[in-house]
């Protein structure tokens, strides 16, 4: 005879970007239904009989607005996932379980639990990709309106693309549209903008170099989810003026106020030149030539 009653044994929580995901365990396999609410419940109390004599003791729980989420899982289970997405953050949500076992209403319950959710903490975003070179006398590249320069780069895991920065010689009062596009089998940018933002050069912050070879730092904004292992390009197009781009930092001027952190990870070497506004491009500088950049970006978790 299957039984008509189950019980909770256990219960898990994965947390996610936009809420949580709740696993229940019972005793015997059923399918359960996970019933919450974002009102406080309310409480009562009914009459109970004791030796002839009613007493206002029995405590119950209602659910005056409720939703019921189905198990993710197809007949009956031992193993009960529920996905609670979204939950606001700072949301108090009040739930408990009811079900079937083989296809008949169980009157078994679970009790209610309450859960608040907190902001989630993921790590801060990390360089998932750079180039940063250094030679004695360093090297830059000048682009003007109606040329680009890109460079191609990719993650070693799921991320999410949070910011990048350029650096060029100067930071005079000229705006730049930056990108990131995906690439063609020979790595190079095709359109369109998968996500742009335009920056100006005036906003660039001082960050090595020497009075007379300075470096500015340009930080732009790039929130984008992108793919382990596949290649996308970093653009950079000015619409007006011209940009001095360090392709190499001069090592011999550097001030040591600064970090100096040369190294690479996870890029293409050779970067590419748009002359044309970026509908086309090609590999440009030597077969080991670089642009300087940073894409910091969290891992999807």
């Amino acid at each position: 005879m299957v039984p008509s009653r189950w019980s909770l044994r256990s219960l898990e929580q994965i947390i996610t970007v936009d809420g949580y995901i709740i696993i229940a365990h019972t005793d015997v396999p059923s399918h359960l239904y996970l019933r919450w609410t974002p009102k406080s419940p309310w409480i009562h109390k009914t009459a109970e009989l004791r030796r002839g004599v009613q007493f206002a003791t029995d405590v119950r729980f209602c659910f005056t607005l409720f939703e019921d989420e189905d198990q993710a899982e197809a007949g009956d289970t031992l193993e009960h996932t529920f996905t609670l997405e979204p939950w606001p953050v700072c949301q108090t949500r009040w739930f408990y379980f009811h079900g079937t076992v083989a296809g008949i209403p169980s009157p078994s319950t679970s009790p209610y639990f309450s859960k608040h959710r907190y902001q989630p903490y993921f790590p801060p975003p990390e360089r998932l990709a750079y180039a940063r070179r250094f030679t004695s006398t360093g090297s830059f590249t000048n682009i003007d309106m109606g040329k680009g320069i890109a460079q191609v780069f990719w993650s070693d895991t799921p991320a999410t693309l949070d910011k990048a920065y350029l650096f060029t010689l100067d930071n005079s009062d000229v705006q730049t549209l930056v990108s990131i596009r995906n690439v063609d089998a020979g790595d190079l940018p095709v359109q369109p903008n998968l996500i742009q933002d335009l920056i100006n050069l005036k906003f660039g912050v001082l960050a090595g170099g020497s009075a007379s070879w300075p470096v500015y730092k340009h930080e732009i904004w790039l929130p984008l989810p992108i793919d382990a292992g596949t290649h996308y390009a970093i653009c950079a197009l000015p619409p007006t003026g011209l940009i001095r781009h360090w392709l190499r930092f001069r090592r011999l001027s550097w001030n040591p106020i600064y970090d100096k952190d040369e190294g690479s990870h996870n890029y293409v070497p050779r970067y590419r030149r748009s002359t044309d506004g970026g509908l086309t491009w090609a590999p440009a500088g030597s077969p080991s030539g670089n642009m300087n950049f940073e894409c910091w970006g969290s891992p999807t978790p």
